[in-house]
């Protein structure tokens, strides 16, 4: 440890996190921390994947993991995506106010998904194959998430 550097204390540990939640993992850049102890890193996504689980399990009423799931800016790449899509294929997308039902929960984890360099046109066409998602889904879910209209457009 530097002579000027405190030491990680568990509420900061506490701060990160729910900060990552909130926006600071935004645009995939991470906070300072983050990039200081890349444990937080696994644990976040760990934390995300959990989340999502829950929310894609839930009936019509809220889960525990229902505010949790509004507060992401950022729920994953290609296979949430598909995965939340598939969950979600005979719904429509629920726009303006945000509120707790389904829908709204699902229509914000799509838009909160984000296209990662590994993520290819193909490698989305092989995942809808798997699922059997409609074409006019994936137009729907490309003008409601654009960051997926050009891997949409090439699969």
């Amino acid at each position: 440890m530097m002579p000027n550097e405190r030491p990680i204390c568990k509420s900061s540990i506490v701060k990160v996190c729910y900060h990552a939640f909130m926006g600071l993992y935004r645009f995939r850049k991470l906070h300072p921390l983050l990039n200081k102890y890349p444990v937080l890193v696994k644990l976040v996504e760990q934390c995300r994947q959990r989340i999502i689980e829950v929310e894609l399990k839930r009936s019509d009423m809220p889960s525990a993991a229902t505010p949790p799931a509004m507060a992401l800016s950022f729920a994953g790449g290609l296979d949430t995506f598909v995965t939340v899509l598939a969950a979600f294929c005979q719904e429509d997308f629920v726009r303006g106010h945000v509120h707790d039902s389904r829908g709204a929960v699902f229509s914000h984890l799509l838009r909160v998904t984000f296209p990662q360099i590994e993520d290819t046109s193909h490698a989305l066409a092989e995942q809808v194959a798997q699922v059997n998602i409609p074409v006019i889904r994936l137009v729907e879910a490309a003008v409601y998430a654009p960051q997926w209209a050009r891997h949409i457009e090439g699969s």
